[in-house]
């Protein structure tokens, strides 16, 4: 088996998963209060942060993340998203302004995700050929 992050390769070996119903809550008897737990390989997660953290760096260094963006950073998350949200729609009200909120559930937003539309975004965004191909190679079973 051969590959290489540089080369844009993902090995289809690592992308093998055992999935586990984790029950959630209520009757354990509804398939509906139960939610997939997927094991990937060891290997596969160490590459997976290695990648992560390259990823972060990139998008942070040519300012694609907003800097009120809380998800997958360090030092934010929801508690820090609602306070800059709060703190916004109080200045906003001292300011006169009307502050109105519409709320969606986004637990599953990661399944929803277009990936022919993905990998053409990442492209305006100046990601390399290799690290293009490497996403395609991790998102595909090629």
């Amino acid at each position: 088996m051969y590959f290489g992050i540089s080369e844009g390769i993902f090995p289809d070996a690592f992308k093998t998963v055992s999935v586990i119903p984790l029950h959630k809550n209520g009757s354990k008897s509804d398939p509906n209060n139960y939610r997939p737990i997927s094991i990937l390989p060891t290997l596969s997660k160490i590459i997976e942060r290695h990648i992560s953290t390259k990823l972060l760096s990139f998008l942070t260094k040519h300012n694609v993340i907003e800097s009120i963006q809380s998800g997958f950073r360090k030092s934010h998350s929801c508690c820090t998203a609602l306070i800059n949200l709060i703190d916004k729609w109080l200045k906003d009200v001292d300011g006169g302004k009307y502050v109105g909120a519409i709320v969606l559930d986004l637990k599953k937003a990661f399944d929803l995700v277009d990936h022919d539309m993905l990998l053409p975004k990442l492209d305006l965004h100046h990601f390399s050929t290799s690290a293009l191909h490497l996403v395609k190679s991790y998102i595909y079973v090629l």
